[in-house]
């Protein structure tokens, strides 16, 4: 694991060589502590949420979720380091639920190609002339699940589904 080094301000340690444990007393002084890449606030780091925020247009929440943090405390830190916040809806992943044949890759929604397939498939047979019906049981025969892993298919779901990815004739 990456280590960090970490400076703490501390009052009663000071400059020294800690492979030796000889840390002179200094008022003014810095103790290096070595922490695990986790351990590190990286949200307390300018550079760093510069480069999540803006260039990889990640949402707070998103970043928060990848610091373990609140959405609160990357907010507060972006403001501080008056890094522009975006309106509301702006982020890059908007959706409350990716739609089937999606998928969410550094915060970036892009297609999914296991599931795109299975659309395509599905667009075949209905174009053979078989009824959603038909549809949801030759789902569930094959054992392929639903964006949230369920088993159950319903047919209104996979008209949506191909509407949504049907191109008009």
């Amino acid at each position: 694991m990456q280590d960090t080094v970490h400076a703490v301000k501390c009052e009663n340690l000071g400059w020294g060589d800690s492979r030796s444990g000889k840390l002179p007393s200094c008022p003014h002084s810095i103790l290096l502590i070595p922490l695990p890449f986790n351990s590190y606030p990286w949200f307390t780091n300018k550079d760093y949420l510069y480069q999540q925020y803006v260039q990889e247009g990640k949402s707070a929440n998103h970043i928060s979720r990848d610091l373990k943090c609140t959405r609160s405390t990357v907010i507060k830190y972006l403001l501080d380091f008056d890094i522009p916040l975006r309106s509301h809806g702006l982020a890059s992943y908007r959706k409350s639920q990716l739609a089937y044949g999606e998928k969410l890759h550094n915060g970036k929604v892009e297609p999914h190609l296991g599931e795109m397939r299975v659309i395509k498939e599905l667009q075949k047979l209905r174009d053979q002339g078989l009824s959603f019906g038909k549809l949801v049981v030759w789902l569930k025969q094959r054992g392929i699940r639903t964006k949230n892993g369920s088993m159950e298919w319903d047919r209104r779901t996979i008209w949506e589904i191909l509407r949504r990815h049907t191109v008009p004739r």
